[in-house]
């Protein structure tokens, strides 16, 4: 299969998606993804390709399932110290909203350990695992749940679109049985420290805000770049020492983010970002840095994409009902956002609104803190 990759395409890759209502922040799209590239004189190898994907999974190899785990276990336990601040920032999220909860459950610390614990075992004690992906794959890849897009010049679409055709031809429309319900989900803000081995803190605090359609979601942007560029970014790193002090909004989830990086401090940190959100609710700001962090705004609006970039954003905004009206009027909104409007944000979501902390660092960095928080103790967790 490798081999056949590398002949005909340019690569063949496979991930889950979530894509965020931009309405609703308690509504979400969850998905499957699976992308390819070639050039158009192999169209038909690379569908082909595809479909011998979906339609033949095996897993009955437990001695190569074995080695995959373990391949996962690697990768996954050398990007924790990479992106601590990331993980992190999704163990709080998943305290938020029931997006946050999946992105974790997936992509975060969680993950990590689901996939420790399975490495651990001997090929032989991964027979019920296989049988279990199998099933999903048959749950999952039928043409009742299957939307494609494709990017291509439009003079070479149609052999594309032959391709394509034969694939959903092949693929049994229905799998028979449906996706189990998703758990009730309300908000629970929580502090707590996950145990790693690692001589730094990522610490990190993440507030539930608003989705991207509310009319405070724009503030709330340029709000993220002000405190990253005029506060965090001094008191984090250049004073304290950390590789990196930030904030972030991600206006599609809804969630606002304040994160550090390879901090050398826990207690410091977190009382720097109380300090950030008296900062901005106090107005300490002038008019010029607020004109720069609108432009920083738009210099990442309006960065350029690859053809396949391109496509494959303008097919997830329709499938999330992101429409260009929306995408519009959020930049207009950007544009008229002034200082009350960052003051006022700032103190609802920020000073007063829901809030989850979340560290990641040693276990003796996590106790000793813990013996200064008094009654803001973190809950320790080993992963």
């Amino acid at each position: 299969m490798a081999q056949r990759m590398e002949a005909v395409t340019g690569g063949i890759s496979a991930r889950t998606s979530l894509l965020d209502d931009p309405n609703n922040l308690d509504s979400f799209i969850a998905s499957f993804e699976l992308k390819g590239k070639a050039l158009v004189r192999n169209s038909q190898p690379l569908f082909e390709l595809l479909g011998d994907i979906l339609l033949a999974p095996d897993f009955s190899d437990l001695e190569r399932l074995h080695t995959v785990l373990n391949q996962l276990k690697v990768s996954l336990e050398n990007s924790v110290p990479q992106s601590g601040h990331t993980y992190a920032a999704r163990t709080a999220a998943a305290c938020l909203t029931p997006v946050g909860r999946k992105r974790e459950l997936w992509s975060g610390l969680s993950q990590v350990a689901v996939i420790k614990g399975y490495a651990a075992r001997q090929p032989q004690e991964l027979k019920e695992l296989a049988e279990q992906l199998q099933q999903i794959a048959r749950q999952l890849f039928c043409s009742g749940e299957l939307q494609a897009a494709v990017t291509v010049e439009k003079a070479n679409f149609a052999p594309f679109q032959a391709d394509l055709s034969a694939i959903f031809t092949r693929l049994p429309k229905a799998a028979g049985t449906s996706a189990s319900p998703e758990q009730p989900f309300s908000p629970q803000p929580q502090r707590q420290g996950f145990v790693w081995s690692i001589p730094v803190n990522y610490v990190t605090r993440v507030f539930r805000a608003v989705p991207f359609a509310h009319p405070d979601s724009a503030a709330l942007t340029v709000l993220s770049k002000l405190l990253r560029a005029e506060f965090l970014h001094r008191e984090i790193r250049e004073k304290g020492g950390a590789y990196g002090g930030m904030a972030t909004y991600n206006s599609e989830a809804g969630l606002f983010s304040m994160l550090s990086y390879r901090d050398p401090h826990i207690l410091r940190t977190l009382d720097v970002y109380d300090q950030a959100i008296d900062w901005v609710v106090q107005g300490e700001f002038s008019a010029e840095t607020l004109k720069e962090a609108i432009l920083a705004v738009f210099s990442d609006l309006d960065k350029p994409l690859s053809p396949a970039g391109s496509g494959a954003q303008e097919f997830a905004n329709l499938r999330q009902g992101m429409t260009l009206q929306m995408r519009n009027r959020m930049r207009e909104k950007l544009l008229a956002v002034d200082a009350a409007a960052l003051q006022a944000v700032a103190q609802k979501y920020l000073q007063q609104g829901q809030s989850a902390v979340s560290v990641l660092a040693g276990e003796t960095a996590l106790k000793q803190a813990n013996e200064q928080l008094g009654d803001k103790t973190l809950e320790l967790r080993k992963i």
